[in-house]
């Protein structure tokens, strides 16, 4: 043998196995940061929810097609009489959307309560949808928006007034069965610097419920690339038993 081509050999080898290790410690060190951004995402939406017997019920899951995603719901009392909810779904998958989606939230909750706080009125949807649409329209070079659906539930007359960005509709499940709701479909949020929101209003009945998507369901695909559907998810709706939100959900 060749001594030279030997010890070329040898090193090639002994290179190339040092940098699978390396490859290996880089892997196995993120994954492990987003299993914790996975785990610190998912801590950021609300995981405790109202028991059916008081005024309201409510329920909700979440469950990213990555590690993380952007898809997000949030639920908090401006009033003692006035519960706020808010669903979202951000452009784009991953990383940038999962902290996009954490941007979005956090300017929606602190926007709301601050603006009750200081102006000591009941904000409109139409409001927080404006001000979150100039906050996140900063500092987005990437271009990112966020479909979202928010609204504002008066506990007392049940009437709900909400705005459409970009979102699916509402689904509302009455006795009759389970329908879209009509209502103004406005731009996404941070999309637009100029873009105006309008508020859509509802009044629910006893016993009526509303179901709010992201179009990870509604766009769910199975074996043969068919996909779940809006209209499927209606049919199987009147299907569910309603005596509570986690049985619909």
């Amino acid at each position: 043998f060749n001594p030279a081509i030997l010890r070329a050999r040898v090193g090639s080898v002994l290179e190339k196995k040092l940098l699978r290790a390396e490859v290996r410690r880089q892997l196995v060190r993120l994954e492990a940061e987003m299993a914790h951004a996975r785990r610190q995402q998912l801590a950021m939406v609300p995981t405790v929810f109202p028991q059916s017997h008081g005024p309201y019920d409510l329920h909700a899951i979440m469950r990213p097609a990555l590690e993380v995603g952007g898809d997000l719901y949030d639920f908090f009392h401006i009033s003692p009489d006035t519960l706020c909810v808010v669903i979202g779904d951000v452009s784009g998958k991953g990383m940038p959307a999962a902290l996009f989606m954490a941007r979005t939230r956090s300017l929606f909750r602190a926007g709301a309560l601050q603006h009750h706080a200081i102006a000591g009125q009941m904000p409109r949807a139409s409001d927080l949808a404006c001000l979150l649409n100039d906050e996140l329209c900063k500092n987005n070079d990437d271009c990112l928006f966020v479909t979202l659906i928010a609204g504002l539930l008066h506990l007392p007359t049940r009437s709900f007034s909400f705005v459409n960005a970009g979102h699916l509709p509402p689904l509302l499940l009455r006795a009759t069965g389970a329908v879209e709701i009509d209502c103004v479909v406005d731009p996404p949020i941070g999309a637009m610097e100029t873009s105006a929101y309008r508020d859509n209003e509802l009044t629910l009945q006893a016993g009526e419920a509303l179901v709010f998507i992201t179009d990870g369901l509604s766009e769910m695909e199975d074996v043969d690339c068919k996909m779940y559907s809006t209209t499927r998810l209606l049919r199987d709706l009147d299907e569910v038993p309603r005596a509570d939100a986690q049985s619909i959900v």
